[in-house]
């Protein structure tokens, strides 16, 4: 076989499933992939565990901070991300990320951190449980700005008869600042999510959401933040003003549109394909591969 299509221990593609994978990726073209988990279920450790051992057998796994340099990242180079800053990151993903030497950036919302409020999500998880009506509400709970969400929240939990209480349940509990000060100083970066977690594009003057969280890590941490994630992430969900913001104070900004990630890429509206520990690892290798999906190669956001 051709020695271009073996792998480093000389193990033939066709024998190798993930390695296949990897090489057709690079078919398609050099570019960074930026993975998003949001959560970490201690059931599914297993399967986390065969998916961080995927990308550190067949990939590039780099802090997101080198993506800024300019140059065209190497074949193979993937950023892990988390959204949230909820605590299984730190029980679950942390100490796996560590034993395969995989770099992170962890996305926290500092007033979920400082528990000054749950993640809005979680209330109506919390008053409808994981069902698809709490699917579609969530949905549509994006497209209110933040004082029409509220109401329709506290009328949702009078109606139930449920509230989530104060402190909130272990599943829904946010990342301590002492365990985040420890993964700091272990190799994850710790990003700005804002506050509250709005859709920034529902308010009017989204700036002290998002400068407010980047300030309190900033305290917390004693470090320079240096990357910012729009909450929800899609296009319709930020709006031009907070990149303008993100672009101002950050030196990465991250969206949750997916695609591949050049050099030629907005640094401030980054690209990031979705993961969770629900895929299936062949599922996970081939949506890492570009296998099936749109690859958007640096193009500015539509009008």
């Amino acid at each position: 076989m051709d020695s271009r299509l073996r792998g480093n221990d000389h193990v033939p593609l066709l024998q190798s499933p993930g390695r296949l994978l990897r090489w057709l990726a690079g078919l398609r073209g050099r570019g960074a992939r930026i993975l998003i988990y949001h959560r970490f279920d201690a059931a599914k450790r297993a399967a986390i565990e065969r998916q961080f051992a995927h990308l550190a057998r067949y990939y590039r796994p780099t802090p997101l901070a080198q993506l800024v340099a300019g140059a065209e990242p190497p074949r193979g180079t993937v950023v892990v991300t988390a959204d949230d800053g909820y605590r299984d990151f730190y029980r679950v993903a942390y100490p796996l990320l560590r034993k395969y030497e995989i770099p992170a950036t962890l996305f926290v919302a500092t007033g979920f951190v400082d528990g000054l409020c749950p993640l809005w999500v979680d209330r109506v998880t919390w008053c409808l449980g994981r069902s698809s009506a709490a699917r579609g509400l969530k949905e549509s709970l994006k497209l209110l700005d933040p004082q029409a969400r509220d109401a329709e929240l506290a009328a949702l939990e009078e109606t139930t008869g449920k509230r989530l209480p104060h402190p909130v349940p272990p599943e829904f509990e946010a990342c301590t600042w002492d365990e985040l000060r420890e993964m700091a100083a272990n190799g994850i970066e710790i990003g700005a999510h804002t506050v509250t977690h709005p859709i920034l594009s529902r308010m009017t003057d989204p700036a002290w959401e998002i400068l407010e969280s980047k300030r309190r890590i900033e305290q917390e941490l004693q470090r320079p933040v240096l990357h910012f994630a729009y909450p929800n992430g899609l296009w319709r969900d930020f709006g031009v003003e907070a990149v303008r913001i993100a672009r101002t104070h950050f030196a990465t900004a991250v969206s949750a549109e997916p695609g591949w990630n050049h050099a030629g890429t907005d640094r401030h509206q980054l690209y990031r394909t979705p993961a969770s520990p629900e895929d299936r690892l062949g599922a996970f290798a081939r949506r890492l591969a570009g296998l099936g999906a749109a690859v958007r190669i640096g193009q500015l956001r539509p009008a």
